[in-house]
């Protein structure tokens, strides 16, 4: 029976340390190095999904003069990148609060519609708020509504 390899004392041995060895490691650690440290830079301020604050519009959006016979419609509606944590109207010292249904909500569309009767010959004013689950805010202008 003849064995295709030479008996285990007869291989030369190789030292792992050599000078080649030494060369490839610290190559490959450069290599490493280079490539990690474009991924461990930071980001520059304003880059990023939870740098900014919910896009806010409220419609309508400047003050406004209406008849009392019939219905003012307000619009609200947010806008965010990462989650929607609370949007609120306020209007007359009361607060109209919308929690986002889905707990990953990134928009909200609602609006409200209120009898101008009750308010003849007289103003109210409102304005919206909206905050991200990163507690950044956004508030809207005052908005001046006056009743005829």
């Amino acid at each position: 029976m003849s064995r295709p390899f030479p008996p285990p004392r007869s291989r030369p041995r190789r030292r792992v340390g050599g000078p080649l060895f030494a060369a490839l490691v610290s190559g490959l650690a450069a290599s490493a190095a280079a490539g990690c440290r474009e991924n461990l830079s930071t980001l520059p301020s304003g880059v990023g999904p939870g740098t900014l604050a919910p896009a806010l519009s409220v419609s309508p959006e400047r003050d406004t003069t209406v008849d009392s016979t019939g219905v003012l419609r307000v619009r609200v509606q947010v806008d965010d990148r990462v989650r929607l944590r609370l949007v609120s109207l306020q209007v007359l010292d009361a607060t109209f609060t919308f929690s986002p249904v889905a707990p990953f909500d990134t928009t909200l569309d609602a609006a409200f519609s209120f009898p101008l009767d009750r308010f003849k010959h007289s103003s109210f004013r409102y304005y919206a708020r909206a905050s991200n689950i990163l507690d950044h805010e956004t508030v809207s202008d005052t908005v001046t509504v006056t009743v005829r």
